[in-house]
């Protein structure tokens, strides 16, 4: 299973290297720019991270929250397609945020996904502290189902099926 991994990490590997020179000017301003001496961000993930934006120049970034939350990366895709389904990896380690069973957290997820008969892929790429997780979560989560039922300007619904 590893091995069939390393090429996508090797690649991954190698863009990061490509942005050497746009990663080593990164980190002369004083906070709250960019900065490497920190402690908040692992620098490898956070030169990952900017290689991903990078190379596949995603049409938005959203940084979720503030403080800590910052660190997390969530990924949330929602489709209004008729079709309920959730897929929900939020990588929690304990059983409770506080009085929360976090059980409870990916069933709300599939819940709304029966409720509006969407279709909902919910994951946590990367974190360490299941609060700030289930948060980034939500977040990602809410400005995906913003985007998937706005409307951009035309007649048309906002859907590849036509209807919402």
């Amino acid at each position: 299973m590893i091995a069939a991994g390393e090429p996508a990490f090797a690649a991954h590997l190698a863009a990061i290297e490509s942005l050497a020179a746009a990663l080593q000017a990164i980190g002369g301003a004083p906070p709250p720019a960019p900065r490497w001496n920190q402690d908040w961000f692992p620098r490898l993930d956070a030169a990952a991270a900017y290689a991903m934006v990078r190379r596949h120049r995603p049409a938005r970034i959203v940084e979720v929250g503030s403080g800590h939350s910052t660190r997390f990366l969530a990924r949330a895709v929602v489709d209004c397609s008729g079709r309920p389904f959730a897929v929900v990896d939020l990588q929690l380690t304990r059983e409770r945020l506080g009085d929360l069973a976090c059980e409870n957290i990916g069933h709300v997820v599939q819940s709304l996904a029966v409720a509006s008969r969407s279709c909902i892929h919910l994951d946590v790429l990367r974190g360490s502290n299941n609060h700030h997780k289930a948060e980034a979560a939500y977040k990602a989560l809410a400005l995906a189902l913003r985007a998937a039922v706005a409307r951009d300007g035309g007649d048309e619904v906002p859907s590849t099926k036509g209807v919402l």
